[in-house]
């Protein structure tokens, strides 16, 4: 997704510019955002700051990579590889999505690394969590 300079009024802005957004040719009010549209699903992103535009952009690109079932909603037990369907507890993230464990989080300080693919994050806190009774897959094991 390409970032480009746009006016205020939401044209392309194709002048010449200083580095803060002033324009450098009479009769171009200067930039006022900047925009990227997806080429995949033509949705345009807008913001002040380029910096955090291609944040925005590599996180709605990432979702183009997901599953269909991720998109839009937290990351549950659906989409567990085999190995973490056979662990004993449900920890619930600050972002809503789910992990399981091999042990319950000790203490509130323990944080957990979202492994939805959607960048919720690395070290978010956890809400609840609790032990199941037979875990996904154990049965599949006896």
């Amino acid at each position: 997704m390409p970032i480009r300079s746009a006016h205020p009024d939401g044209t392309r802005c194709t002048h010449r510019l200083t580095t803060v957004g002033k324009a450098t040719v009479d009769g171009c009010p200067g930039r006022g955002h900047f925009t990227a549209t997806c080429s995949r699903c033509a949705e345009t992103l807008t913001g002040q700051v380029k910096v955090s535009l291609r944040i925005q952009t590599r996180s709605h690109l990432a979702l183009h990579r997901l599953p269909t079932h991720h998109r839009g909603r937290p990351v549950t037990d659906r989409a567990l590889p085999a190995f973490d369907a056979t662990l004993p507890y449900r920890v619930t993230l600050t972002c809503g999505c789910t992990i399981r464990a091999r042990h319950r989080p000790p203490t509130r300080r323990v944080r957990y690394g979202c492994q939805s693919g959607v960048g919720h994050g690395c070290a978010l806190a956890w809400t609840t969590w609790e032990r199941l009774a037979q875990p996904v897959g154990a049965e599949a094991s006896q």
